[in-house]
């Protein structure tokens, strides 16, 4: 009886922490899009003050706003980069998932 009771207790405990880490990968998920949310309205707010600075100084063209080849490129690259960036973190979260289900 005492190892029936041990073990209704080691199952408890084992409940326990299940819910517990549930939790902490619901947390880390919501907040690496929160990241990765800002980090996108963050190049989205640097571009669009880049095209403010170049319309402010007359770069307007046939009422398109101008950009440079290296400017585009820079906003491709950190475009890319964000979403490398959540592919790879939803792959770390996909990896915890498995092994703590294991």
């Amino acid at each position: 009886q005492q190892s029936s009771s041990r073990l209704r207790d080691l199952e408890r405990a084992n409940r326990a922490k299940a819910d517990k880490i549930r939790g902490y990968r619901e947390i880390i998920v919501r907040l690496k899009d929160e990241f990765l949310r800002a980090e996108a309205d963050r190049a989205a707010s640097d571009a669009e003050n880049r095209l403010r600075a170049q319309h402010s100084s007359n770069k307007v063209e046939q009422g398109m706003l101008l950009v440079s080849g290296d400017e585009l490129r820079e906003l491709r690259r950190r475009v890319t980069e964000l979403q490398e960036g959540l592919r790879l973190a939803r792959e770390d979260l996909d990896k915890v998932t498995i092994n703590w289900r294991v």
